[in-house]
């Protein structure tokens, strides 16, 4: 794992740690998950007795169902992705057992995009975009382009709502390019200038230290620049530099913050 992987892992830690609270956390949410014997993708669900505390696939669930293609989704995962934001909601994490799922959904691009596209129906949560990421960065991942160009489209299709999605996607995009993965970054780029242009246009622009799906008290949200956005273009000064173009460069100068400052220095050398 490089230096930039373990740095990133590090920072997802520490964001991680942020938002905690001091929420007494229940032990008996540690048992072990509702699926095992995991083959090419499949779940097959396990053998327990059922309990108030197992997830089921509830009227809301069917719906989400509805909202994607029939033979692209199965009972299966809606109920992974109902014990997926159970976990997370109360432990802030997922257990080992089903961490190791995630990664064997993200393994295959089709049923991870479709894992992602039911999550973005709903607001994403902070602490389960750092899973996603986690699990990104984890996992050895052999496909790449329709990943990339299905979170741009994301991004753009939530640019005048959802605020945590957005954020959500760029914390996904950064784990996703941190690995130096083979892909053409362009969508990226214009995804960044079109968010530089956007807020250039606002008298109120500052920087936000960690705004991630919060609005600010008598500023618009959309005025801010989130640390995760210039994160991602941190992650595109190491790794993708040949596409930082004269916009970029010009942006990271003349933007008061430390990620705009190391980016300057990094393109300088």
């Amino acid at each position: 794992m490089n230096e930039l992987t373990n740095e990133l892992l590090k920072l997802l830690k520490k964001t991680e740690n942020e938002s905690e609270t001091n929420e007494i956390l229940h032990t008996n949410l540690s048992k072990k998950s509702n699926f095992k014997n995991i083959q090419n993708g499949n779940y097959e669900q396990d053998k327990i007795k059922k309990t108030n505390n197992t997830p089921s696939v509830t009227s809301n669930d069917v719906d989400l169902q509805k909202t994607v293609k029939p033979d692209r989704i199965t009972n299966e995962m809606v109920l992974f992705i109902k014990i997926f934001q159970t976990n997370i909601k109360k432990l802030k994490k997922l257990s080992q057992e089903n961490f190791l799922h995630f990664r064997k959904i993200i393994k295959n691009e089709e049923k991870f995009i479709t894992f992602l596209n039911l999550i973005f129906k709903k607001d994403v949560t902070k602490n389960e975009a750092i899973v996603i990421g986690r699990g990104i960065m984890q996992t050895k991942i052999v496909y790449n382009q329709k990943l990339l160009d299905f979170l741009v489209e994301m991004f753009y299709e939530n640019l005048d709502q959802h605020y945590s999605i957005r954020n959500a996607i760029l914390i996904i995009l950064m784990s996703y390019l941190c690995k130096s993965v083979n892909v053409n970054v362009l969508g990226v780029v214009s995804l960044l200038k079109s968010e530089i242009n956007r807020h250039s246009l606002r008298h109120d622009l500052k920087p936000d230290n960690d705004s991630f799906g919060k609005k600010t008290t008598g500023l618009n949200d959309e005025s801010i620049i989130d640390c995760n956005f210039l994160r991602l273009m941190l992650v595109l000064s190491r790794n993708y530099t040949y596409c930082f173009d004269s916009d970029l460069v010009n942006f990271c100068k003349l933007y008061d913050h430390g990620i705009c400052k190391e980016i300057a220095r990094n393109l300088s050398q």
